[in-house]
């Protein structure tokens, strides 16, 4: 006498396709755990590298604390550079490249914070600028934004005028 429901066979079945569609979701990532703020600063900090930093000609006085600033970050005196930075863009807010400069230091000393705001200020004046998205998007990562810095890094990625582009789709990859 055939029992009523289904066969073993057919039940196997079932439970192959059902294990079949969980690892899909698995490897896609859509049962894995956000990321904590340490882990997405770690990933930062494995995509940070020194900024080229391009070399200053001529003695020009107005020059010497902006050189100062370089000299003090190409040393690696980061925070000294930092408060160099600070210190002209006072002055000279309207220049994007010492929020930029200023950001960097910030990011090599752990203040993601500053230079997340330094970075920002240097967006507002120079919405193109590549390299300022790049770091701003690690800066973010650093303070657990994952959501802005992949919103900056998918910008950078769509663009193929860019040499971020090819960093972002890498970062990008290792957040899913």
């Amino acid at each position: 006498m055939k029992r009523a429901g289904m066969s073993r066979s057919r039940l196997f079945l079932i439970a192959a396709a059902v294990l079949v569609v969980a690892a899909a979701f698995v490897a896609r990532g859509l049962f894995s755990r956000p990321k904590s703020s340490a882990e997405l600063a770690q990933i930062a900090g494995h995509h940070m590298e020194p900024f080229p930093i391009p070399p200053i000609h001529g003695t020009l006085d107005p020059n010497a604390p902006y050189r100062a600033g370089i000299d003090a970050y190409r040393r690696g005196e980061y925070q000294l550079a930092a408060e160099k930075f600070w210190l002209i863009s006072q002055d000279a807010s309207h220049w994007p490249g010492l929020h930029f400069y200023r950001g960097l230091a910030l990011l090599n000393v752990g203040n993601a914070r500053g230079a997340a705001a330094a970075f920002e200020q240097h967006l507002r004046l120079n919405a193109s600028a590549r390299p300022a998205r790049w770091y701003h998007a690690l800066a973010l990562l650093s303070l657990g934004q994952e959501k802005q810095a992949r919103d900056e890094l998918r910008a950078l990625a769509e663009d193929p005028q860019t040499d971020y582009r090819e960093k972002s789709l890498a970062l990008l990859a290792e957040l899913k």
